[in-house]
């Protein structure tokens, strides 16, 4: 029996005898080696025939894994929401609204597909979550909850790389599979539809401590980045922070009226900050969309009864597209971590009009 042969033989009783369960991943080759007492290159060559026996796949940049044979016939997956988004739905109605829209797009989807959901109300706990996914039989996790890259390493570990789809899409990519939403291009065309209107002078309500949640970000260097290549000039007296709540938004509005009253179009970085500004403006009898226009970010339920213009995130469509990404994965092999992109796009109402001459 040559080192090849024997590295084979090991490996294969360490599955037989489920000291690697299905979905997790493998020591690294250098460990293996230290293990079985060999050189790297037959673990290599060992670890290649029992990949092309679709016993184990390979993930770059991950490691090695072990293939569930039964994620064909099983057909349970476990939607993972935020217990907070649940518990508190009415403090935190715009997150709510938006974890939700996601899981009713995913949940339509795997009906049609024939799958099973297993609703988890998450925590914080990730042994809670794997007990749960373990006793329940599922074969995937579709997460919605708000999880740190340590949490979903962890979680990666237990079930596979290719069993957990991540549809945060207002965070920073961190390799895992995952459905994300391209936030400037809807708001680049919205505030070129504002620019044919004739607006120049632009000012923006952006989101406190911004830096620290990335879709936010995004939309705050997309709204500079729109400006400068317009050569529009945006003073620090049109730029000013607000918090979430249409309160907040309101009494930084009228500071923003008061410091530059020249703005022609207000961009409120959200809905619930946008309907701030539209009070603001009522109170100061101004109208919205004939003398000063506003856009919001979100299209949430309460922009089309305002008449608000804004940008959409196709939340229901991320769900979907979480599902079948997901059926892709559990029907490979091969899988691996990677990045599906939708676009946001512009929703034109009243708030926005022309400058007023």
């Amino acid at each position: 029996m040559n080192k090849q042969e024997k590295a084979l033989e090991q490996l294969r009783k360490m599955l037989d005898n489920k000291l690697f369960l299905p979905g997790s991943r493998l020591p690294t080759i250098l460990k293996l080696a230290e293990q079985f007492g060999l050189k790297e290159r037959p673990i290599r060559n060992a670890v290649k025939v029992l990949v092309n026996e679709n016993k184990l796949y390979a993930v770059k940049g991950k490691g090695i894994f072990v293939t569930d044979p039964d994620v064909q016939n099983n057909k349970n997956i476990m939607f993972l929401v935020d217990s907070d988004y649940i518990l508190n739905a009415n403090n935190q109605a715009e997150n709510f609204f938006i974890q939700m829209e996601v899981y009713r797009g995913a949940l339509a989807k795997a009906k049609k597909l024939g799958w099973t959901e297993i609703f988890y109300s998450f925590t914080g706990n990730i042994k809670d979550v794997i007990s749960e996914y373990r006793k329940k039989n599922c074969c995937a996790i579709l997460s919605m909850a708000v999880l740190s890259p340590q949490q979903l390493n962890e979680i990666s570990k237990h079930v596979g790389l290719h069993q957990l789809v991540d549809t945060q899409f207002d965070k920073p990519n961190y390799g895992y599979t995952e459905v994300r939403v391209d936030f400037e291009c809807g708001e680049r065309e919205i505030l070129e539809k504002a620019y044919e209107l004739g607006h120049r002078n632009i000012a923006m309500l952006y989101g406190e401590n911004f830096t620290e949640c990335a879709s936010h970000l995004e939309r705050f260097h997309g709204f500079l980045t729109f400006c400068q290549k317009k050569n529009i000039v945006v003073t620090p007296a049109s730029m000013i922070s607000s918090g979430g709540t249409e309160l907040e938004a309101y009494k930084k509005a009228n500071i923003l009226l008061k410091s530059s009253p020249e703005v022609t179009l207000i961009f409120a970085v959200t809905d619930e900050r946008a309907k701030g500004v539209l009070h603001a403006l009522k109170d100061r009898e101004i109208s919205a969309g004939k003398e000063i226009s506003v856009i919001g970010f979100d299209n949430s339920p309460h922009a089309e009864e305002l008449e608000l213009a804004t940008v959409a995130v196709p939340r229901r469509e991320v769900g979907v597209r979480a599902i079948e990404v997901m059926n892709k994965l559990l029907h490979s092999s091969q899988a691996k971590g990677y990045t599906e992109t939708l676009k946001s796009y512009p929703v034109l109402r009243s708030s926005l009009g022309p400058v007023c001459k």
